[in-house]
C-alpha cells in the first residue's frame, strides 16, 4: 500500500461574506481548515481595518497557515504592452514579492491576463514575466512543484513555452 502524505485543508481567506477579519479567521479554523489562501493588497484596507501584513499577523496568531498569497490582477492586461503604465504593474509586481518573501509567504499567484480576450503576447510582455519568476527563485519562491524546473505551459497553454522556469509560481 502506497504511503500517502497526509495534506492540510485550505480556503480562500475572503470566501464570499462581507465579516471582520478575526471572525472569518476564526470561523476558517474551527471549520477545520489548517491554511488560508491570502488577498496580497490593501485594497480592502478601508474595510477590513488591517493592512495586508497586519492580516498575516492575525491570521497566524489564530494558528492558521499561509499557503499562498493572491496578487491584484485589475491592471495585469498592462504587463503585456510597451507602456509606463505596463512598467508600473511590473514593479508593483516585484514589491509585492519582495513583501511576501518579507513575510515568509513561499508561493504567490498571479493571472497572466484578465478577462475573456486576452492580449496579445509580446517581447516585453514576456520579458516582464521572466523577470517576475526570476525575481521569485531569488527572493525564495517555489513554482507549482516546489522545484525548479516546471514542464508545463500557462498562458492559455501555450504562451511561456519559451521561458525557463515560466510554471514558476511566483
Amino acid at each position: 500500500m502506497q504511503n500517502i502524505p497526509a495534506r492540510k485543508t485550505g480556503i480562500f481567506i475572503w470566501f464570499g461574506y462581507r465579516l471582520p477579519l478575526s471572525e472569518r479567521v476564526r470561523l476558517i479554523r474551527e471549520a477545520g481548515f489548517e491554511t488560508v489562501l491570502h488577498w496580497w493588497d490593501d485594497s480592502f484596507l478601508e474595510e477590513e481595518g488591517y493592512t495586508k501584513e497586519e492580516q498575516t499577523e492575525l491570521i497566524r496568531r489564530e494558528g492558521l497557515t499561509i499557503e499562498n498569497a493572491h496578487l491584484r490582477f485589475d491592471h495585469i492586461n498592462d504587463l503585456w504592452y510597451d507602456t509606463l503604465a505596463g512598467q508600473s504593474v511590473l514593479e508593483g509586481y516585484l514589491s509585492d514579492i519582495d513583501g511576501l518573501a518579507a513575510q515568509e509567504i513561499p508561493v504567490a499567484v498571479l493571472h497572466p491576463t484578465r478577462g475573456f480576450e486576452a492580449p496579445p503576447l509580446s517581447f516585453v510582455g514576456m520579458s516582464r514575466i521572466h523577470r517576475l519568476v526570476e525575481h521569485s527563485e531569488k527572493r525564495g519562491g517555489k513554482n507549482c512543484n516546489g522545484k525548479r524546473k516546471v514542464k508545463y505551459c500557462s498562458y492559455h497553454d501555450t504562451g511561456f513555452c519559451g521561458i525557463p522556469h515560466a510554471g514558476t509560481v511566483l
